[in-house]
């Protein structure tokens, strides 16, 4: 599917924050949707009895964003379900716990309104067709101070139905309604950062950007966005152009391309004003792990090798990869061009962070 010898399918950002405040409401001992919504602080219980069959609607509905955490206790083995606004389901938790106890945990977002069902699921003594037999319960809410957020990119479907999605907090959102995938997201200030690819069959797949959900083609013949970095106003993606022997690392300055050498960039990233990419080179039969320091590239194994992501700390240099192939792969750290080998099985290493 993709060039990159890696699985790019998940890739996570996270971004902290803080909330503080959150109010539950719910429609008691109610199977209407419609009814009087009962309050519910934060710590606070509510209090309910299901009838054989029945469901509960209640209402979240968030001063501040935050991680919120629903649990329910009783004797029932309960099922509890989140949706948006337009009642699609956000979130399921079937109780597993002592007593079937359920517990929904997901991030929440300020001035939204979210729908909670809570149902009872037949235990695992009953035969399938008969009904719950129902009785009391308790349900309430909480928020945990210092919640984050959590962006995924990544693509669903398969073949010419691939579609590159971002999902945040577990909420998806659809790039692109042609053959696509997203492979590195980036979040800085209240900007979202996405790269990938879009188009069908191995000489369509174009570079692309998207910026808060806005698609910019970085390339105009077969290319991809392996790895997307930002600071201040510039923006930085490393990826390659063309294909085969043909095929060009390159980085992106702001929609700008820069030919770095041939093959393939997997990683970018900047520090002060000095920009590092990782990647490497092919030298006739044999690829070779590279790192170039704005432009300058450095050739970090003399054999086979691969670099596939860089970090800095402070004046010191991170790189992981891998040297040889086959069964003779082993996941290799660079720091400041010294390698170190990581395992003596076979091996590669993917992602590297220092502090």
């Amino acid at each position: 599917m993709v060039f990159t010898k890696r699985n790019f399918a998940v890739l996570v950002f996270i971004f902290w924050g803080s909330v503080n405040a959150l109010v539950l409401s719910g429609c008691g001992n109610n199977n209407n949707k419609e009814a009087r919504p009962t309050e519910l602080s934060f710590g606070s219980e509510v209090s309910g009895n299901l009838a054989s069959g029945e469901g509960h609607f209640f209402i979240v509905q968030p001063a501040e964003a935050g991680l919120m955490i629903v649990e329910t206790s009783g004797d029932l083995r309960m099922r509890l379900e989140a949706f948006d606004e337009s009642d699609n389901k956000l979130w399921e938790n079937i109780g597993g716990g002592q007593n079937g106890n359920a517990r929904l945990v997901m991030f929440v977002e300020a001035g939204k309104a979210y729908n909670i069902k809570l149902t009872e699921m037949l235990s695992n003594l009953e035969v399938w067709g008969s009904a719950p037999e129902g009785g009391p319960y308790q349900i309430t809410a909480n928020l945990e101070p210092g919640s984050d957020q959590v962006y995924v990119a990544g693509y669903v479907g398969q073949g010419q139905n691939e579609r590159a999605m971002l999902w945040k907090n577990g909420v998806a959102q659809a790039l692109s309604n042609t053959q696509s995938v997203a492979l590195p997201v980036y979040v800085s200030g209240s900007d979202v950062y996405v790269g990938g690819l879009v188009g069908q069959g191995q000489n369509a797949r174009r570079a692309t950007l998207w910026k808060n959900g806005v698609a910019q083609a970085l390339g105009n013949t077969q290319s991809e966005a392996l790895s997307v970095y930002v600071s201040g106003s510039d923006v930085y993606v490393a990826g390659y152009v063309g294909q085969g022997q043909n095929a060009r690392a390159t980085l992106w300055k702001n929609g700008i391309a820069q030919a770095l050498g041939n093959t393939a960039a997997w990683s970018v990233y900047v520090s002060g004003s000095d920009v590092y990419v990782a990647g490497y080179v092919s030298q006739g039969q044999n690829e070779r792990a590279t790192l170039w320091k704005n432009g300058v590239a450095q050739a970090l194994g003399n054999t086979q090798s691969w670099a596939n992501s860089v970090y800095v700390s402070g004046s010191d240099v991170y790189v992981g990869g891998l040297v040889g192939q086959g069964q003779s792969e082993r996941a290799t750290l660079w720091k400041n061009g010294i390698a170190q080998t990581l395992s003596d099985t076979q091996s590669a290493a993917y992602s590297v962070f220092a502090r």
